[in-house]
């Protein structure tokens, strides 16, 4: 009889934690689909990252050496999850991303290549050494704040660019 009320405790605890542990899952999910979209950037893997919000990225580059540069840029990526807020099928994360500020780095070597023409063989040069000065770790940096919303679909968890800010 012990044994039957050992083992009645000991389930009825498994199915107490095992409502905790799906209870923390489903508020963290929209954080862990932020997260995956961010990786996968830093990673390079543009594609991939799409596949986290509902529309795409927006964005595409237009040939091999874009894609090298967008690639690179997001190596460079770095943040952090500063806070998400979890409403029933809407969610709120926000982060601070530190990355390359391509406006100064384009600025930058413009001004090293400005006595070229940008054409043909001098264009991929310049997107050459824009992706090295990436590389190099000195290329200018800048951080913002954003906030990603997150809407469940029927796929799971997808940040919706449009209603995004940052």
């Amino acid at each position: 009889m012990k044994r039957i009320i050992a083992l009645l405790a000991l389930a009825a605890t498994l199915l107490w934690a095992g409502g905790c542990a799906y209870q923390y899952l489903q508020t963290r999910a929209p954080e862990r689909a932020a997260v995956r979209m961010m990786n996968a950037l830093q990673k390079g893997k543009i594609n991939r990252a799409g596949r986290y919000t509902m529309a795409g990225l927006g964005f595409a580059p237009r040939n091999r050496h874009e894609k090298k540069l967008y690639k690179a840029m997001y190596k460079t990526m770095e943040y952090v999850v500063a806070e998400t807020t979890n409403a029933g099928d809407e969610a709120q994360v926000t982060a601070v991303i530190t990355m390359v500020d391509m406006q100064q780095l384009m600025t930058d070597t413009s001004y090293d290549l400005l006595s070229k023409s940008l054409e043909g063989k001098q264009l991929r040069k310049f997107h050459e050494t824009l992706r090295k000065r990436m590389q190099l770790g000195n290329a200018p940096m800048q951080s913002a704040t954003v906030s990603l919303r997150l809407v469940r679909t029927e796929d799971g968890w997808r940040v919706d660019p449009e209603t995004s800010k940052g």
